[in-house]
């Protein structure tokens, strides 16, 4: 639940959202594109670590306290690491079949704004939450 308070010119969260504080990996090889999702988790109160290559890739999702992650369609070794590390992760991708048949998955279609995919991350944390 999220309460809301009337201020002057509009109104303003009460209660941290459910991405501050928490540890988001952010998989692009698009530089751009994952600087624009990282400066979009900041703004929401995340920390993201950033990784654009299959060693760091690894290297970071072994990270403590990694709360999600945001894949590219590109890391399928990933998945299975954070898969067995129970991490929830959001893939987006313009692949088709980037599910694997697996509903679960939480999949943003490219192309995709930096707000749209966060906001992805945002509902799979609430869905995990169970708020």
């Amino acid at each position: 639940m999220q309460r809301l308070c009337a201020g002057i010119g509009g109104s303003f969260d009460l209660l941290p959202g459910i991405l501050e504080g928490r540890t988001i990996l952010v998989v692009q090889r698009r530089w751009l594109l994952a600087s624009q999702v990282s400066a979009a988790l900041g703004r929401k109160g995340a920390r993201p670590l950033l990784a654009n290559g299959a060693n760091t890739d690894q290297l970071i999702a072994a990270a403590p306290n990694l709360s999600a992650a945001i894949l590219d369609g590109n890391s399928f070794k990933l998945r299975s690491t954070l898969e067995a590390r129970a991490v929830p992760y959001v893939l987006y991708t313009g692949y088709e079949q980037a599910d694997d048949g697996c509903a679960s998955i939480t999949v943003v279609r490219k192309p995709a704004t930096a707000q749209e995919i966060v906001a992805a991350v945002e509902q799979l944390l609430r869905r995990r939450s169970g708020s």
